[in-house]
């Protein structure tokens, strides 16, 4: 690996830091005066201006354009897990419906930026060693979707990969969700090449891709049966980037 390679990945992190550090002022600013519209454009801005700094890395990302989803219908968002920046990328294609997460209680502090806009957001922090308050948390995310509608993402591999392999999904959190509405609309999404970051390499870089995949109902269909079938179709995306990658 090169100097340059280096060189590049440190100020990646730099910018990162500084960027997580200055649209936290921001949102101390919004909540400061109690405007939800002011903490959500800057959080607009944080996402699209990390999603920019993998060019210095050489790093190309490819984001689609989504369709418009159902007004009202509950989306369960269902992704491959491999960096930080897979929030970002999701957070700026789905930005029009304010997306929420599932995330681990620990990202709830210490992060400039992403912890406030988690619990502000009305994410669900889940406890993974405390079995009852995940179950709380997780229940009452569902309820909410369900009453209101909305879109909620989470990353059923429960880890980041740290190669770009991708790990087998696991359906606990999403099963709890669908116990609340079951009829929920599920979009998978594949995330390709974000693993990459901040790790120098002699490798050439590949392009970071968001693909979102057609949505299917999970009405009807159990919860390890939902997950399955997002995981194959995210699997086969995966395989045909990697495919159709230049070498």
């Amino acid at each position: 690996m090169s100097m340059i390679s280096r060189v590049r990945c440190l100020l990646y992190l730099l910018l990162s830091s500084v960027l997580l550090a200055f649209f936290h002022l921001l949102l101390l600013l919004a909540n400061f005066f109690a405007n939800d519209d002011l903490h959500y454009r800057g959080i607009d801005a944080l996402n699209r201006s990390l999603l920019a700094l993998p060019s210095l890395l050489g790093l190309s990302v490819q984001l689609p354009t989504l369709q418009k989803l159902p007004d009202g219908r509950p989306v369960l968002v269902l992704a491959n897990h491999q960096h930080a920046l897979d929030v970002s990328g999701l957070g700026w294609i789905f930005r029009h419906a304010r997306l929420r997460y599932v995330a681990k209680i620990e990202l709830g502090h210490g992060i400039p930026s992403v912890s406030r806009h988690l619990r502000k957001g009305g994410s669900a922090l889940i406890d993974r060693d405390n079995p009852r308050q995940a179950m709380k948390s997780l229940t009452q995310l569902g309820q909410q979707l369900g009453r209101e509608g909305g879109v909620v993402a989470i990353f059923p591999e429960g880890t980041r990969s740290r190669t770009g392999q991708m790990a087998a999904f696991h359906d606990g959190g999403v099963g709890v969700l669908l116990r609340q509405v079951p009829d929920a609309l599920i979009v998978p999404v594949a995330i390709h090449g974000t693993w990459q970051l901040g790790k120098p390499s002699a490798q050439k870089p590949q392009a970071i891709r968001f693909d979102v995949l057609p949505g299917f109902s999970a009405s009807g269909m159990k919860a390890a049966e939902v997950v399955q079938r997002a995981e194959q179709l995210i699997a086969a995306q995966l395989l045909a980037d990697r495919t159709s990658s230049p070498s």
